[in-house]
């Protein structure tokens, strides 16, 4: 099913916004929780089960989709599991889905991740066309002090000056690593 299908089925499309947050989750753990229990409760969530575009596809095999959807349930209302880019079994990379969904909805798109994918944000693929098309950001802490903020929001608001930005706050997950802890 694609994307705006299941937007569409789940009546999400004529949400003022839909923030999403993607990544491999390889594996889940409580730093990827509290992510999700910091974010606001009433716009809607997607959590995005896709494959790292920069690793390999065969790493990320193992996932326990059925877990992470009990899991994603029991934190947050309005919370929903998109898990066909999974499936795919191919990289797909952040801005091209949500370039294609923002010609496709009129809320507003937002991205929810920890500091260090924040930080890193610039070296996405196709990273500028990826922020402008972007409203917010909403960002768990991931150990980063007040300055490496200011610096970040500065480079990410030299693409888009019109980007919200929203720090979360610390919590006490953020050492955690699902590289680690493979």
């Amino acid at each position: 099913m694609s994307l705006i299908d299941f937007l569409k089925n789940n009546h999400l499309q004529d949400s003022d916004e839909i923030i999403f947050y993607g990544g491999s989750f390889h594996p889940w753990h409580e730093g990827h929780s509290e992510c999700i229990r910091l974010l606001k409760k009433d716009t809607p969530l997607i959590v995005i089960l896709d494959h790292n575009p920069h690793k390999e596809l065969d790493t990320e095999k193992d996932i326990d989709i059925l877990e992470i959807k009990k899991t994603i349930s029991l934190l947050r209302e309005n919370t929903f599991l998109y898990e066909e880019f999974f499936h795919l079994n191919q990289k797909n990379p952040t801005a091209t889905w949500i370039n294609e969904l923002k010609k496709q909805v009129n809320s507003k798109l937002s991205l929810l991740m920890g500091f260090d994918s924040f930080q890193g944000l610039e070296s996405w693929t196709s990273a500028n066309s990826l922020i402008k098309s972007l409203s917010a950001l909403y960002i768990a802490s991931r150990l980063e002090d007040e300055k490496t903020q200011v610096e970040t929001t500065k480079k990410i608001h030299k693409i888009n000056p019109k980007l919200e930005i929203n720090f979360l706050g610390h919590h006490p997950f953020e050492k955690l690593s699902s590289t680690e802890l493979r």
